[in-house]
């Protein structure tokens, strides 16, 4: 850990979870959309700058962003199957 701090979190869940197909979903579209992942992780890396490091503000920060395409994608999002 950075300064005796932890710096990343470790998910587990199961392929039939929400949270997993939700995670894929967003995995996917970013995939099928480099400009946009490209934005993603330019965002990601501008806003733990501007929190000096702050990991509660990052991650509100992110949320936002996740919400915003979370919007873009519709409500099937939490449901679409994997097949």
């Amino acid at each position: 850990p950075r300064h005796g701090e932890s710096t990343h979190l470790v998910f587990l869940t199961t392929p039939e979870s929400r949270t997993h197909r939700r995670t894929l979903a967003i995995r996917d579209h970013l995939r099928a959309r480099p400009a946009r992942a490209v934005e993603f992780e330019s965002a990601k890396v501008r806003r733990w700058k501007e929190g000096d490091g702050d990991c509660e503000q990052y991650d509100r920060d992110k949320a936002i962003f996740f919400a915003h395409l979370e919007e873009q994608l519709g409500e099937d999002l939490h449901f679409q199957k994997q097949p």
